[in-house]
């Protein structure tokens, strides 16, 4: 494994302007998120996804459970083959994700179904100068919520590198997202999250970020999040 000069200029700006939106608000909601995720690929270009995750609110007893399984298909291959930490998705040029998820809330006695939601996601990737590589994702949301059915359409753009620190592999990356709510006929969302996915071993993947959310709709809000993504693949 030959050893990459990490980018330490761009990811240095973008860490110190992400803390920087971060900490501009003490009123903010912060929440944390842990997050498992598996992936076991099938031949012809298919991978199954299954996800299980939790989230706690700061300040809230409750938590709010997520599980979701999706099937992931490629079409074409070979865009960035020769990553330090080579992933079956980020391999390939174009993919689609259709998936399932249901979140649970748990008010700390008992736990329900507060929604039901269905997704569509398709993905191109490419390549810029300087070894980054890039992502453009389209995706659909069919959210089935007791105060009745809604849609959701968003577009994020990701930017990444591999590198690697210490003999360890990396990919910090940078990603954003702006989301479109039915229910406000409005863009009503703006993710912005900054992460790196970390190499343990040939199975095991960690991937550390933080993100803020920019809520428009119904009312202006911000939440600060910190996550951790544990992520298996057989």
């Amino acid at each position: 494994m030959s050893t990459r000069r990490v980018p330490v200029k761009t990811f240095t700006i973008l860490w110190f302007a992400f803390l920087s939106s971060v900490a501009q608000a003490d009123d903010r909601r912060h929440e944390y998120s842990p997050e498992f995720n598996a992936f076991h690929n099938f031949s012809g270009g298919m991978r199954l996804f299954l996800l299980g995750s939790t989230t706690k609110v700061e300040g809230v007893e409750a938590l709010q459970n997520q599980v979701g399984a999706h099937l992931d298909i490629s079409t074409k291959r070979g865009v960035r083959e020769r990553l330090h930490l080579a992933d079956w998705a980020r391999d390939r040029s174009l993919g689609l994700r259709i998936g399932y998820r249901q979140f649970r809330a748990w008010d700390g006695e008992r736990e329900g179904v507060n929604e039901r939601r269905g997704l569509a996601e398709i993905t191109w990737r490419g390549t810029l100068p300087k070894e980054f590589g890039m992502s453009h994702r389209l995706g659909y949301d069919y959210r089935d919520r007791a105060s009745g059915a809604s849609q959701r359409y968003r577009y994020r753009f990701n930017i990444d590198r591999d590198v690697t620190l210490w003999h360890t592999a990396l990919v910090p990356y940078f990603q954003a997202e702006v989301t479109y709510d039915s229910r406000y006929s409005a863009w009503s969302k703006v993710h912005y999250q900054l992460g790196s996915e970390i190499g343990i071993s040939e199975h095991w993947r960690i991937e550390p970020y933080m993100s803020v959310d920019e809520d428009v709709e119904p009312a202006q809000t911000y939440t600060n999040r910190i996550g951790l993504i544990a992520k298996f693949y057989w």
